[in-house]
This record gives structure tokens, sequence and C-alpha cells, in this order.
């Protein structure tokens, strides 16, 4: 069963008491730190790689 299903067949996920998913949508997720996260990896890679 689990090899025929997916992400978006997930509603509910409770890890240690903490909803992390609910209703089929990430609820333990801050998309702004996340985001400015992949900017700084992102310019770093740039940096290293000299990559403009």
């Amino acid at each position: 069963m689990l090899e025929a299903t997916g992400p978006e067949n997930v509603d509910t996920v409770v890890i240690d008491g903490r909803i992390l998913k609910r209703g089929g949508k990430l609820a333990a997720l801050d998309t702004p730190r996340v985001i400015a996260g992949a900017r700084t990896a992102l310019a770093g890679v740039r940096e290293r790689t000299k990559w403009r």
C-alpha cells in the first residue's frame, strides 16, 4: 500500500505531538524562512563557483 501512494494521499502527520501536516497542507513550515535560507544557499553556491 505505501508503495502505491504519494504525499498527496497523506492528510495528517503528527510527530512527537506536533502537527506537521493537516488537511493535506504543511502546518509547521515557515515559508519565508525557507525561502531566505534557499536564497542564502544559492548566493553561496554562486560565489564559490563564480557563477553569474
